[in-house]
């Protein structure tokens, strides 16, 4: 142990709430009086916080809609039972940033200081998720065809705590990086709403197009105005733009079948191995060149993904070829995700995309001179974000670096900022 540092059991430093039993027939509709039910998807495979496409809630007025459940900013939120084939998340934590947001589900606990001035809320964070802490509560886990955590493996678990000052320092060293992550990640999915949206005005509600109907300026340069059709004619799809295709998507790209790569087969590399709701891992090595479009089969039917650089995507997925005069993938993209794919899953144990039937939707295509624009107008977005993702990427190997050696006291603060200061941050 680090002179000056104590060890000592999480039960005398925080308080831990295990969450409500909630029910499927609890569940209700989205409103802004409802809450959301914070269950473990929200909590990301080596700890952190995601978002949750699954998102369920309940209302105002239900029986667990009181205080010991709620969450409140700085919540530390653990993950406690986990698939024994996988033990994907197990023991990892997730930090709310919200207040009044959430209530906690069953199988999560909840961390919170006792007394801010002996242990620092982000300090335990980092702890908790540090690999030593996770491989410690992992070996405590009562196992069967899942496994758990009881709450006494947890609160039992030690904490090495240095003197509050340092906590905070430390806190702040690796809160620097994630804040960046974060940002880079805000800005990414700022960026694709803003593709998304020229995607629909263009594509969708045919905007340029209605505005020439009107003999109104569409706000575009000459040169892309142009390239809009000026009147709008019946087509089996509704209204559609004069000279423009409507194809069934069998005739645009193929679904091709995803590969096997188990987690222990993943030799460690630089290319992403995507699943069917994304990136799962990293590997050496690579079965298709990017850019490239992955597409879920299974687990996740339909959720629409975006490889900036060669991958890998595993059996569970799809990947998109194109298969006719349509090469831009930045337009196949976005026609995939209006496509809602996910509601052609078939109703099974484990549900799937069934790629015959997705192959008879139909998708309108306009000339191949505005796919290229479009193209062009994508291309820069995309390429800013890939930058960012790339940088979040090596933010995180700094932080996966510094992060066991700050909590455990094998670095000093003053050679973790220097490392901080070379990354630019």
């Amino acid at each position: 142990m680090v002179e000056g540092w104590n060890i000592i059991p999480l039960r005398e430093i925080a308080e831990f709430q295990n969450g409500f039993a909630f029910s499927s027939r609890d569940y209700v509709k989205k409103s802004p009086k409802n809450k959301e039910v914070l269950r473990m998807g929200y909590i990301k495979r080596g700890g952190g916080f995601k978002e949750f496409d699954k998102a369920v809630f309940i209302p105002q007025n239900h029986k667990a809609n009181e205080e010991k459940f709620a969450l409140e900013h700085g919540d530390i939120v653990i993950a406690m039972t986990d698939m024994k084939d996988k033990v994907a998340i197990l023991g990892n934590c997730a930090r709310i940033t919200d207040t009044g947001r959430f209530l906690l589900n069953q199988r999560v606990g909840r961390i919170r200081t006792k007394d801010k001035n002996k242990a620092n809320q982000r300090f335990l964070y980092y702890f908790l998720n540090s690999p030593s802490h996770i491989r410690n509560l992992r070996s405590r886990a009562n196992t069967g065809v899942q496994v758990n955590l009881t709450t006494e493996s947890i609160i039992e678990s030690n904490i090495s705590l240095p003197s509050i000052s340092e906590q905070i320092a430390i806190s702040s060293i690796l809160g620097v990086l994630d804040e960046k992550i974060e940002l880079n990640q805000k800005t990414n999915e700022t960026i694709e709403k803003i593709a998304k949206s020229l995607f629909k005005s263009w594509f969708i509600d045919f905007d340029p197009v209605k505005e020439k109907v009107k003999d109104r300026s569409t706000g575009l340069p000459k040169e892309i105005s142009d390239l809009f059709p000026d009147l709008l004619v019946d087509s089996e799809l509704g209204k559609i733009p004069r000279g423009w295709e409507i194809k069934k998507l069998g005739e645009i790209i193929e679904l091709v079948y995803g590969k096997p790569l188990k987690e222990s087969d993943r030799i460690k590399g630089s290319y992403p191995v995507f699943g069917s709701n994304g990136i799962v891992g990293f590997h050496n090595n690579y079965l298709v060149k990017g850019p490239g479009i992955i597409v879920g089969r299974k687990g996740n039917p339909g959720i629409v993904k975006w490889s900036y650089d060669d991958f890998f995507p595993i059996d569970t997925t799809f990947y998109v070829k194109p298969k006719s005069s349509i090469r831009e993938m930045t337009f196949i993209f976005f026609a995939l995700h209006n496509q809602k794919l996910s509601n052609l899953s078939a109703d099974s144990a484990v549900p799937g995309l069934n790629r015959n039937i997705a192959y008879m939707s139909q998708q309108i295509i306009p000339s191949a001179s505005l796919l290229e624009i479009f193209e062009q107008q994508i291309k820069d977005l995309f390429l800013g974000m890939k930058a960012r993702n790339l940088q979040s990427l090596s933010l995180q190997k700094v932080k996966d670096t510094l992060l066991p050696k700050l909590i455990s006291g094998k670095i000093r603060i003053t050679d973790a900022e220097k490392m901080i200061d070379e990354v630019g941050i």
